[in-house]
């Protein structure tokens, strides 16, 4: 694991945040009784989500650069 790869994972988070934040108050004003689901997160709860979502772009980074496998 490399610089270049925090990096990307960083960018994944700050982008897709980003994105959400953008449309989450639609979305909780169209949710009607699930409004709940868009509030507003607490801080412990931001950086568990941004751990989860850092493994998960590591995760695909690596799979993604392992030698293909030959087909059978």
């Amino acid at each position: 694991m490399d610089g270049a790869l925090l990096e990307r994972g960083r960018a994944v988070h700050r982008a897709s945040t980003a994105d959400y934040l953008a449309v989450r108050s639609g979305l909780a004003a169209e949710a009607g009784k699930l409004t709940d689901l868009f509030r507003q997160p607490s801080l412990q709860e931001q950086f568990d989500q941004a751990g989860r979502q850092l493994l998960l772009v590591l995760g695909l980074e690596l799979i993604h650069r392992r030698p293909k496998m030959p087909s059978v």
